[in-house]
């Protein structure tokens, strides 16, 4: 960034030009892992599954982008820190209680 827009111009205009490829890589990426692993047959859960992947590489997506606008120029500490935020969720999700009556959103994925 050189200061001719702001963080958040930088970040909503990079992940709004970067949505058409996110959904290319997700598409071919998705169907030969699809197609290999043999899942369920038919064409809602190969939509579901090819959303899924979107979803999760949009939000890694925006996420290193927001690191990068808060970092700067230096992209080491940038990729350092980025993927330090990413390890902390898979981390942090094991130390977590569980509930008696678990919200349904996380049986929809089976």
């Amino acid at each position: 960034m050189n200061g001719h827009c702001g963080v958040v111009a930088f970040v909503i205009g990079n992940l709004l030009s970067s949505l058409p490829f996110l959904f290319l890589i997700s598409l071919v990426s998705g169907t030969i892992v699809y197609c290999f692993v043999n899942l369920h047959p038919g064409f809602d859960h190969y939509a579901y599954f090819v959303l899924l992947l979107f979803a999760a590489l949009t939000c890694v997506e925006s996420l290193m982008m927001a690191v990068a606008s808060v970092v700067g120029a230096n992209f080491l500490a940038g990729i350092v820190i980025g993927a330090g935020i990413q390890v902390c969720g898979p981390v942090v999700d094991c130390f977590e209680i569980p509930s008696p009556n678990p919200p349904w959103f996380l049986f929809s994925s089976h």
